[in-house]
C-alpha cells in the first residue's frame, strides 16, 4: 500500500465515503479488488488504533508551587509552637540544662534558620514555575 493510496482512502473515509463508493473510486483508478480490500482494512485498523486517549486530568502544579512555597512559614510557625509547647512542659524547671539549651540557643538557630530559607524558597518556586 503506497502512501497515496492510504491518504486517499483516509480522506473518503473522513469525508463521509462508504467502503463500496470508495472501492468504486479505487477500481475505477486501476486499482485491483485486492489491493483496495487490504488497504482499506490497513487503514480501517490504524485509524482505531491512532484514536487519541483520554485527555490527562490537569495536574496540580499550582498546588505543588504553593506547597514549595509556603513550607518556610509553616517551618517557622510549627518551631514557634514546638517553642511554646516546651516552656509550657518545663515551666517549673527552668533552670534545667535542656530548657536552656532549647530556648537559647536551638529555637532561636532553628528560627533563624528557617528565616534564612524563605528567600531559598521563593526563589526555588519561581525557578519552578519558569521551568513548567
Amino acid at each position: 500500500m503506497t502512501p497515496e493510496l492510504a491518504k486517499a482512502i483516509l480522506d473518503r473515509i473522513t469525508l463521509g465515503y462508504s467502503e463500496e463508493q470508495i472501492a468504486s473510486e479505487l477500481r475505477t483508478a486501476g486499482y485491483d479488488e485486492v489491493t483496495i480490500k487490504q488497504s482499506y482494512v490497513a487503514v480501517c485498523a490504524r485509524m482505531t488504533t491512532n484514536v487519541s486517549p483520554l485527555p490527562a486530568p490537569p495536574t496540580k502544579k499550582g498546588v505543588r508551587l504553593l506547597v514549595i512555597f509556603s513550607f518556610p512559614f509553616v517551618a517557622f510557625i510549627g518551631l514557634l509552637l514546638l517553642w511554646r509547647l516546651i516552656n509550657l512542659l518545663a515551666e517549673d524547671s527552668q533552670s534545667s540544662t535542656a530548657v536552656v539549651f532549647l530556648n537559647e540557643q536551638l529555637i532561636p538557630f532553628l528560627v533563624g534558620l528557617t528565616f534564612l530559607s524563605i528567600p531559598i524558597f521563593v526563589i526555588w518556586a519561581i525557578v519552578a514555575a519558569v521551568r513548567r
